[in-house]
Parts: structure tokens; C-alpha cells; sequence
């Protein structure tokens, strides 16, 4: 259980075929060793994040591992095909969803043309990714917009 709670976590930064090998290493370990006290693993292997891997990954290495339903990876590759990140589905079942782990970077801004950050919302939107981290006035390193009471 606690395998499956580190690997459902969304800031568990690690690409997903790491999360893969990690879990089938974890399950040939306990098939083979552990036969008597053997329990489904469905629980855990439903925390890999399909979506997340590229088509060479889904076709070449976890079809081969048959841990996974071959209707379980045509639907992850559906979905990479499609490149959405709406469900696929109407019961809102959030395994169906681009859920994107995520990583903190100590001292870094993020917000920057560098990383294709954009202002989608506020008034002298071009200034506020100029690159000039020095001059700030009403017109220089700032944007606003109205607040509206709804």
C-alpha cells in the first residue's frame, strides 16, 4: 500500500516508465518470491499514468509486460494520438485524464519566455516578459486587470 500511495502522488516527479519498471520489478519480485502470501497488484498498477509515456514506450516495453490489458494501452495511445487532455469518457473517471506530475524548482522562475510562459489576462501584457528585471513603473514590469463582482 505504501508503494501505491508514493506513486498516486502528483509531485512523485519521476517519468513514467521509471514508475514502470519500478512497479513490474515490485511485482516479479512478489510473484516470485512471495507465491504463498500473493495478493492483486491491480491497485498499484492502476497509479502508472499511461498517457504519460510515448507511443515507443506503450508499443515496445509495457505491452510486453502484460501487466496491462492490450484495451488499456489502445486507450492510452488513443488519448496521446488525440493530444486532449479532456476525458475520454462521460463518468469523469480522472485515470482518463492528462495528469501530469509535477516538480518544484527551489530559486528558479519559471514565468519566463524561456520556459513559454504568457500572459493571457491584463493590460501592458508585452512588458511584464520583457526580460527587464530592473525598471518598474506603472507602464514597466507590471500588468493589471479588473477584478469584476460577480
Amino acid at each position: 500500500e505504501a508503494l501505491s500511495l508514493i506513486i498516486a502522488r502528483d509531485s512523485f516527479y519521476c517519468s513514467e516508465i521509471e514508475i514502470f519498471y519500478a512497479v513490474k520489478n515490485w511485482h516479479d519480485y512478489y510473484y516470485f518470491n512471495q507465491k504463498d502470501q500473493w495478493k492483486p497488484f491491480d491497485n498499484i498498477v492502476s497509479k502508472i499514468r499511461l498517457i504519460l509515456m510515448s507511443m515507443s514506450e506503450l508499443l515496445k516495453i509495457v505491452r510486453y509486460s502484460n501487466l496491462f490489458d492490450l484495451n488499456q494501452i489502445m486507450d492510452a495511445i488513443d488519448i496521446i494520438h488525440s493530444e486532449t487532455n479532456l476525458l475520454i469518457n462521460v463518468n469523469n473517471n480522472k485515470n482518463n485524464c492528462k495528469n501530469y506530475r509535477g516538480r518544484l524548482r527551489l530559486n528558479e522562475n519559471i514565468a519566463t519566455k524561456t520556459y513559454d510562459a504568457q500572459v493571457v489576462e491584463g493590460e501592458v501584457k508585452q512588458s511584464l516578459l520583457d526580460g527587464d528585471i530592473i525598471n518598474y513603473d506603472l507602464d514597466r514590469g507590471y500588468t493589471r486587470h479588473l477584478i469584476d463582482d460577480v
